[in-house]
């Protein structure tokens, strides 16, 4: 760990053994906004002294940056920091009351949504493939070329939603078509508890071309909402800033807005 008065990095470890760089992650003090105002030649000093001092320690930096604090943004510009990801979050208490409520219908008559099994495994895989790993317009920190190698967001994603959808902690459905294909999944998982309620947090979702629109991501969350056995639970929706379908999903189904960041990387030969 390197630290001073306004920054901290401290090792990634997961991150660094699985793609096999050392990884840190930069994080401020809470009193940085302020600082920011007051000694602004301070911030700066610091945030370029503590990246010297861990460039000989990590290769990648990533730091995420809140919107309440977006005015940090050009001091890590300038100290080779580069946007690679974004994030917008909603955060909802729910009950068994509103979740019915909120029950949308599965609007194509040659489809069904049932309750995910491990012998749809390779099929949900092959959908991440197509849908995020390869596909030019989903963006993503591990497959930006500047910092990762190419098979890296292939290696990331294959892991996730596997161990994601085969949790015991997961509550996940797969949309199938006539011919037992599948065209869609939907995975929330248990994530600890805030205010005493469960949290249930959404990990990934991907739906073919042909049954996008329609409500069909809305239809298969409502199937996964009557799964939920908690009487009153937190449902946590994450997704990027460009992502603007499912954002629209988010408003449409009524979620509060918790917050919005940014994700940005610094590799320790970029200006070099």
């Amino acid at each position: 760990m390197v630290k001073n008065s306004n920054f901290i990095v401290e090792l990634r470890s997961w991150e660094s053994e699985f793609f096999g760089k050392k990884w840190g992650f930069l994080s401020f003090s809470h009193l940085l906004q302020s600082r920011l105002f007051e000694s602004p030649s301070k911030v700066e000093e610091d945030l370029k002294s503590i990246i010297e001092e861990s460039d000989s320690l990590f290769e990648i930096l990533e730091v995420n940056v809140e919107a309440d604090i977006f005015t940090i943004v050009p001091y890590l510009e300038n100290t080779g920091f580069r946007l690679v990801d974004s994030r917008i979050s909603f955060k909802t208490i729910l009950t068994k009351k509103n979740a019915d409520y909120q029950n949308f219908p599965l609007d194509f008559p040659t489809l069904r949504i049932e309750t995910f099994s491990s012998g749809y495994l390779d099929q949900v895989v092959s959908l991440t493939r197509k849908h995020l790993v390869n596909n030019p317009s989903f963006i993503s920190r591990y497959k930006n070329l500047l910092f990762m190698e190419k098979d890296s967001a292939d290696k990331y994603f294959t892991l996730w939603v596997s161990n994601a959808v085969m949790s015991d902690n997961s509550v996940s459905c797969i949309l199938l078509d006539a011919d037992n294909s599948v065209q869609g999944y939907f995975i929330y998982q248990k994530k600890g508890a805030e205010k005493g309620l469960t949290v249930y947090k959404g990990i990934l979702t991907v739906i073919s071309e042909n049954y996008r629109g329609k409500a069909t991501h809305l239809a298969m969350q409502s199937f996964l909402f009557s799964k939920i056995m908690d009487e009153k639970y937190i449902i946590d929706n994450t997704t990027q800033l460009s992502n603007l379908p499912v954002i629209r999903n988010h408003i449409k189904s009524q979620r509060s807005l918790n917050s919005v960041s940014l994700t940005f990387f610094r590799k320790n030969t970029f200006l070099k």
